[in-house]
């Protein structure tokens, strides 16, 4: 009898620490997923973005120079400040929230990866070139805009880059971090082209006016 309440016990504790380990499992996935994830749009985050991107220099270099080209796109919400100011942080904090699912929408599963790496700045990895991504986009944000009846137009300013545009020696032997630079400065670049040729972008107070209190 003794024996077989020992065994019992055992059976128990073992039972007992198999539980805890699945716990323990289940909570540092959960971390791991957290430090990887925006808390406020539920994408990717920075740290996210730039494994991605090694990941996929990584797979260019070796594939080369049969490898299909990737880009990267990085997006400006638009008067982020302006919705803030008029109608409190909660509608900007909307505003984030609605792009960030507009860009999720868009992408395609298990190609193509989006993160915010900045307060109202995002970025999309993309395999293959950007167009047919950059032209829906835009729709797709005012769609969201109408279904959910924000009070403030939904509108973006976004440039992309391919990993063909930088220098041939770069691309295949620089280091990672001078290879996202390069990418993310012409990117930035014709982002900014974009916001002073957009309507919403160099007029604020047309904005302003549509907002609605």
């Amino acid at each position: 009898m003794r024996v077989a309440g020992e065994l019992t016990e055992a059976i128990r504790t073992i039972d007992r620490l198999m539980r805890e380990n699945n716990e323990l499992h289940k909570e540092n996935n959960e971390l791991r997923r957290h430090a990887h994830e925006d808390a406020l749009t539920g994408i990717g985050n920075k740290r996210a973005f730039l494994i991605e991107f090694e990941g996929a220099v990584h797979a260019y270099r070796r594939d080369y120079p049969g490898t299909v080209p990737f880009s990267v796109v990085v997006i400006d919400a638009n008067n982020l400040k302006i919705i803030n100011d008029a109608l409190g942080h909660a509608a900007g904090d909307d505003l984030l929230r609605a792009i960030a699912k507009g860009i999720v929408s868009t992408t395609r599963t298990g190609k193509d990866f989006s993160a915010r790496i900045g307060g109202d700045e995002f970025v999309v990895l993309i395999k293959g070139p950007a167009d047919a991504f950059s032209i829906r986009i835009h729709k797709v944000l005012e769609a969201i805009a109408a279904k959910n009846g924000l009070g403030f137009p939904v509108s973006i300013s976004l440039g992309s880059v391919s990993i063909n545009e930088i220098d041939t020696e770069e691309r295949l032997s620089s280091p990672t971090e001078k290879i996202i630079k390069s990418m993310l400065d012409i990117a930035d670049s014709r982002m900014y082209e974009h916001k002073a040729r957009s309507k919403n972008g160099r007029n604020p107070a047309a904005i302003a006016s549509a907002i609605r209190p």
